[in-house]
């Protein structure tokens, strides 16, 4: 019985260190686009090279308006993929301010879901789910 005890305690102890470092392994593999959203809150997307994409709705490149400081907080929530597609939901805030200092656009701790896509070994926006 102590065998079996024992077992099971090192079954369950193996399992519980290798979830985490899976897990870690999804997070990091889509740490890139993570990043593409953050340069494209703080415009440094060309507006063109995300036209017709997802992700252009956080591309705050407008041809009428120069943005001089912008604050952004992006936390990812959760990450389940399969390394072809899968999903992130991330929670973000976000204030954009122009050169003048007055604020020109924000959103606060808005709850999102990506639909994501690995295309020629880089992840992509496929569609975002958000609350009007």
């Amino acid at each position: 019985m102590k065998r079996v005890m024992k077992k099971r305690g090192k079954i369950l102890l193996v399992f519980l260190l290798v979830i985490p470092v899976i897990y870690a392994f999804l997070l990091y593999d889509t740490n890139d686009l993570m990043n593409e959203v953050r340069d494209a809150f703080h415009c440094r997307i060309n507006r063109l090279e995300t036209l017709g994409k997802p992700i252009n709705m956080y591309n705050m490149n407008r041809e009428n308006e120069t943005l001089g400081k912008s604050h952004l907080t992006l936390l990812r929530m959760l990450t389940l993929h399969n390394y072809r597609k899968g999903y992130i939901w991330a929670i973000y805030n976000y204030r954009a301010y122009d050169d003048e200092g007055q604020l020109i656009a924000g959103s606060a701790w808005v709850p999102t879901k990506w639909e994501i896509q690995k295309t020629n070994g880089s992840w992509e926006i496929v569609d975002i789910f958000e609350n009007p």
